[in-house]
């Protein structure tokens, strides 16, 4: 997995950030993907119940698009503004009235439909609505840290203690993490093109593991001047496995799937930048552990991190 490389020798920052760039051009994709080719992508096709590999789902006579832009189309949860109406299942996209996809659904017809007497959204309205609630959710879900300065354990300071750190840290990713040949940004590629649902579940044993990683690194020892330092990183390593857990949704909620994909780029930058400044503290207090050693590629790790910042 993505940090895990820096802990088993080689660097990933480098082919990380520039790779991070695909996740964009896979949103693209997928928020344009139209497997029946009727006009109506994918995505959308789970807001309407309709289906994604019959162009004709909801009429022989027209295409599911020349339904949609005519308006015939019936939204699933037109008349479930309460959440509480039962599940519609369709093949291939599957989004209940609990997921994003629902919410989104919700408030797109509540916004557009019934705010405009029944009138339906052009598909430019419903991608720019969906821009919209995308950069919403993402900034909502930035705001939440999944750790206080209150979480961090403080203990020591000095050359020793951050030593020691370094060695505690390792062990943390060594216990924690997941054996793969590639990151999390490959294997999902895999499974959102060729639909290779081995792909995506190696991604879910990556967003486990990242989530895993920041619970053992919460709890180790930290020196007193690192405690800043290491709270982000925590947070930085819990919000990538938030950003992977929600890409591997986007079959059963394509919302949340590309909120996750959007957030992407942003959350590896955020989790390199938090690397980097621990490096700050290894150089400046001298610390260096040698090769063999545990906590050597932790420190080489930051290091890696802190060449590839400038550039982000």
């Amino acid at each position: 997995m993505t940090l895990a490389y820096a802990l088993s020798g080689p660097s990933i920052f480098s082919s990380k950030l520039a790779g991070a760039e695909s996740t964009e051009e896979l949103l693209r994709a997928f928020s344009s993907r139209d497997t029946d080719s009727d006009g109506l992508p994918d995505w959308q096709e789970s807001l309407y119940g309709t289906d994604p590999d019959n162009a004709h789902s909801f009429s022989l006579e027209m295409t599911d698009g020349e339904a949609s832009s005519q308006g015939l189309l019936e939204p699933k949860f037109r008349t479930d503004l309460s959440g509480l109406a039962g599940e519609v299942t369709v093949p291939g996209v599957d989004a209940d009235a609990n997921t994003v996809t629902g919410a989104f659904a919700r408030d797109l017809f509540t916004n557009y439909m019934n705010s405009r007497s029944g009138v339906p959204p052009t598909a430019e309205e419903i991608d720019a609505f969906m821009q919209d609630a995308l950069a919403d959710l993402a900034a909502k879900q930035r705001a939440v840290k999944a750790y206080s300065l209150g979480s961090v354990r403080v203990s020591g300071s000095g050359q020793e203690a951050l030593r020691a750190y370094a060695i505690a840290a390792e062990e943390a990713f060594t216990q924690n993490t997941v054996d793969t040949d590639q990151n999390e940004l490959f294997y999902f590629t895999e499974a959102v093109q060729k639909g290779d649902e081995g792909a995506m579940n190696q991604v879910r044993a990556i967003s486990r593991a990242y989530t895993n990683i920041a619970a053992a690194l919460i709890q180790i020892s930290v020196p007193n001047e690192a405690q800043s330092a290491h709270l982000n990183f925590v947070n930085a390593i819990a919000y990538m496995g938030t950003v992977v857990e929600n890409m591997t949704s986007v079959e059963n909620d394509p919302l949340r799937g590309m909120l996750g994909m959007s957030e992407y780029k942003s959350a590896a930058d955020q989790m390199v930048r938090a690397y980097a400044e621990l490096n700050t503290l290894f150089s400046g207090n001298g610390i260096s552990i040698g090769q063999g050693a545990t906590g050597y590629f932790f420190v080489k790790g930051a290091k890696d991190a802190a060449a590839a910042v400038p550039s982000l």
